[in-house]
């Protein structure tokens, strides 16, 4: 397995071995990798690549041919509820009732876990930097105000682990900043964990502890951004070959 050295040393996620195979074509190919607790770790590769099947197997959304997923040590195929529960995830673009504000948003997926309570509804809003916009409806927010709504919800059940597939998609340099302070603080505060899917190397680069580069469903390289900063001059240009010529988003 192709480990990417934890910072923490406990692994909130395994992925050992995943594959995927769509009308004879394999897009996820033996794909192996670990995330340890207040981690975040960039998953940069072209579109195309493999990244967003990835995401959805971790998720089981969708079962690999091959492989298996760990998520705090449960197994998302056998032991899913205790897995699942463990993870928050936005993949592409989060969706809201935009008629609604962003506290009924919130309220309404709190719903669904007894355990999260008012204090915590409160506590995420808070967390986020939404509390002046909070009562406005969500069709007012900008781009870069309904990622953190997006982030907020995904928080609200505690996970260990956040997916969150090209969060800075769309925004403008200032949105992109937000993002990438709050993703810092819920990493360094809150001990949360991410997994971030981008195929921008300079975003990897600023937001990242440690990063994978997957190309045609292969882990082609892995480790902690300042050690292939250090280690590979080559870095920049390995990244902008391997994107010439890429597909459409898998």
């Amino acid at each position: 397995m192709k480990r990417v050295k934890s910072l923490k040393g406990n692994y909130v996620l395994e992925v050992n071995g995943l594959k995927k195979v769509y009308d004879g074509r394999t897009v996820v190919d033996n794909v192996s990798f670990c995330i340890g607790e207040g981690e975040v770790l960039g998953f940069l590769g072209p579109n195309g690549a493999g990244k967003t099947t990835t995401i959805r197997m971790i998720l089981a959304l969708i079962h690999p041919n091959s492989g298996g997923v760990k998520i705090c040590g449960y197994d998302n195929k056998t032991e899913f509820i205790d897995s699942i529960k463990n993870v928050g995830a936005i993949v592409e673009t989060p969706k809201f009732y935009e008629g609604l504000s962003g506290y009924m948003n919130l309220k309404l997926i709190a719903n669904l876990h007894p355990e999260v309570s008012k204090e915590r509804i409160e506590e995420v809003i808070q967390i986020v930097g939404l509390k002046d916009r909070i009562k406005d409806k969500v069709k007012k927010y900008s781009l870069g105000m309904k990622q953190r709504l997006g982030i907020g919800r995904a928080l609200l059940h505690s996970p260990k682990l956040i997916i969150l597939d090209e969060p800075t998609n769309g925004l403008d340099p200032k949105g992109i900043r937000e993002i990438r302070e709050l993703i810092g603080k819920l990493a360094s505060t809150e001990k949360v964990s991410f997994m971030i899917s981008s195929h921008l190397l300079s975003e990897v680069e600023q937001m990242c502890s440690s990063v994978l580069i997957i190309n045609q469903g292969k882990i082609l390289k892995a480790g902690l951004v300042k050690d292939l900063v250090k280690d590979d001059k080559n870095l920049e240009d390995f990244f902008i070959e391997i994107t010439e010529g890429a597909e459409e988003n898998v």
